[in-house]
């Protein structure tokens, strides 16, 4: 260890040991960067793991601190990434390891509320560090993914209903963060990705109370695909690196869990009605509305990825196209024409897209062109034009494909 790496110990250590004494705290946020960039100029990585355990045994009762140590956590990750992950790891196993967790060796009903706070300082530190890697975490995140789903599943405590919140709570900050990555993200296979898409639906449909409900559901579309429209669309078929995020038995079951879990939720009046004041109401609306944008992203996504899925996209809204609620088809086809929208305008159309049940799509539209509130009318007629152009751009393309007429000889 250098005599530079010396005095950064030294004067490192002071300060957490003032801080742990009660007499100055880091909650000031340049303090912490401060601490991260200094760490950050070190050559000892045995030095590095040291600061990195000792910071992490500071106090997190504050948002203050969780984003302070989280700050100084990315910081020495354009570094020491590596070191970073694998310090915050072995941080982690006091959510899961029961042998060695210093959480239950407080009174019990203060250990839900640590499991939080420290669930919360990890996931902040990952938001970050990702921000700061440049893309270079994602060779690294799958086995970050993978981790986060230990800690649910193999959590120390029983998991009641505000653990589950706070863990969703701690998991949403993180995957926002990924989502806002997706330009580089994407490149990546993450085999995790449909588990933690299952247990973040499960926990916001079962626990979550309404407005946490719609913040949870109008993340997980844009998040968690962890793909960006544009991005693949001009580079689909040139680049094989790109492979579908979803098998097809897994985009039936996330479909339908995700139809089920949006369409379902009370209608706009009733969101509005619920709302302590006018405010929230309107808060309420437009959370709703980031929602439905969210899944008709997320649709967008696995079409992209399987244009000839299409149909069956379509197929799984069957039941709330046909329901006896006005809000639930109104949403349902809403979705219906938009995707047909969106797919009729592909610059990579596919002429592999097929409606082999035709027949009965259109059945359908002609029925909703005649249902009894107007909007579903309007909608459904938008989505016969567009169904419309898909067929007309089909037949246009196949006949561009035929042989050219032999020519007579003269």
């Amino acid at each position: 260890m250098s005599d530079y790496d010396e005095a950064l110990k030294e004067g490192n250590g002071d300060e957490l040991e003032r801080d742990s004494g009660g007499q100055s705290r880091l909650t000031e946020a340049f303090l912490y960067k401060f601490f991260g960039f200094t760490l950050w100029t070190s050559r000892s990585e045995k030095l590095v793991k040291m600061m990195l355990s000792a910071i992490l045994q500071t106090s997190h009762e504050n948002v203050q601190e969780r984003e302070g140590i989280a700050v100084a956590f990315s910081v020495v990750s354009r570094k020491h990434l590596r070191t970073v992950l694998e310090q915050l790891q072995v941080y982690s196993a006091v959510l899961t390891d029961k042998e060695s967790s210093s959480i239950l060796t407080l009174a019990k009903e203060h250990q839900p509320r640590e499991w939080v706070l420290v669930c919360h300082t990890i996931y902040l530190s990952y938001s970050k560090i990702i921000l700061e890697s440049k893309g270079d975490i994602f060779m690294h995140f799958d086995a970050v993914l993978a981790l986060i789903l230990q800690h649910y599943h193999n959590c120390i405590l029983e998991k009641d209903k505000d653990l589950k919140l706070g863990y969703l709570n701690a998991l949403i900050i993180l995957t926002k963060t990924l989502g806002r990555q997706q330009h580089v993200a994407f490149q990546f296979k993450f085999p995790h990705k449909l588990a933690i898409v299952t247990v973040m639906l499960a926990l916001a449909v079962n626990s979550a109370p309404g407005i946490l409900l719609l913040s949870a559901l109008s993340l997980i579309g844009t998040s968690i695909s962890i793909s960006d429209i544009p991005f693949p669309q001009k580079l689909w078929g040139t680049n094989k690196m790109f492979r579908p995020l979803l098998g097809i038995e897994e985009r039936v079951e996330l479909l339908g869990t995700c139809f089920k879990s949006v369409f379902c939720l009370p209608s706009i009046e009733v969101l509005r009605k619920e709302a302590s004041s006018p405010k929230e109401g309107q808060a309420n609306v437009d959370l709703f509305e980031g929602t439905m944008q969210s899944l008709l992203r997320l649709l967008e996504t696995l079409i992209v990825e399987m244009p000839t899925r299409i149909q069956n996209c379509l197929q799984l809204m069957d039941p709330w196209l046909n329901s006896q609620k006005d809000n639930e088809r109104e949403r349902a086809m809403w979705c219906a024409a938009r995707i047909l929208e969106f797919t009729a305008k592909m610059e990579d159309f596919s002429m592999e897209i097929e409606f082999t049940r035709l027949g009965r799509l259109v059945k359908l539209l002609a029925m909703r062109c005649q249902d009894p509130v107007d909007s579903i009318c309007f909608l459904s007629a938008k989505a016969v034009y567009h169904l419309y152009c898909i067929l007309l751009k089909k037949k246009r393309m196949r006949n561009l494909l035929l042989p050219l007429p032999l020519q007579p000889h003269t």
